[in-house]
């Protein structure tokens, strides 16, 4: 069984405002920020350009963003590791706009997380064929998809293609796995949501 659908979201730039996410047919308001709370990845400007633009120190940067005092490298273990990368994933598939050297940066910074590795001739939702980047979760059962799925650049060009996930729907003996492959088709920078540019 296959299906297509448009994925649309609208995002406040800063967090002042409720955003629209819709994925596969269904769709949902975010409310705004409170005072004091954030969200990761940073929506907003000021935050993203905070975040350094050298790949070890974005990792630090990202490792020591709840408080603690990661000097190095070689302090992190599978755990941090595994949330780094969900947190360098989110930030490459979530924000389509960064300041200059940030998104460079973030790939770079992917590519040092341990586990991280290239697979050959992934095909993205236009049916190009390219080359994935993919992580091998150690926290995860052996098999076990983590957060990302699948990166897919063109494999001359490393243009990014789009995302290739293996997603899961149901409990129990309704439950079903299926390969969602994805690709940004545009963006936009508008006033409110739900406004076409």
């Amino acid at each position: 069984m296959s299906g297509r659908g448009v994925g649309e979201n609208w995002r406040s730039v800063d967090g002042s405002r409720r955003s629209w996410t819709m994925e596969i047919g269904k769709g949902w308001w975010s409310p705004p920020l409170k005072a004091g709370e954030s969200v990761w990845p940073p929506q907003d400007w000021g935050t993203l350009r905070r975040l350094p633009t050298d790949p070890e120190k974005l990792i630090l940067a990202i490792e020591n963003r709840f408080g603690l005092r990661v000097r190095s490298l070689d302090d992190l273990g599978d755990e941090e590791w595994s949330q780094i990368h969900f947190s360098l994933a989110g930030l490459l598939k979530l924000v389509p706009v960064m300041p200059e050297g940030l998104r460079p940066a973030a790939y770079e910074a992917l590519g040092m997380v341990p586990g991280v590795k290239t697979v050959p001739n992934q095909k993205d939702a236009k049916g190009r064929v390219g080359v994935a980047v993919t992580y091998d979760d150690p926290t995860l059962p052996k098999g076990a998809a983590g957060f990302g799925g699948y990166f897919v650049f063109d494999p001359v060009t490393y243009r990014f293609l789009g995302f290739r996930d293996t997603r899961t729907s149901g409990d129990g003996a309704a439950r079903k796995t299926y390969t969602q492959l994805s690709y940004l088709d545009s963006w936009a920078v508008v006033d409110k949501v739900k406004q076409r540019p």
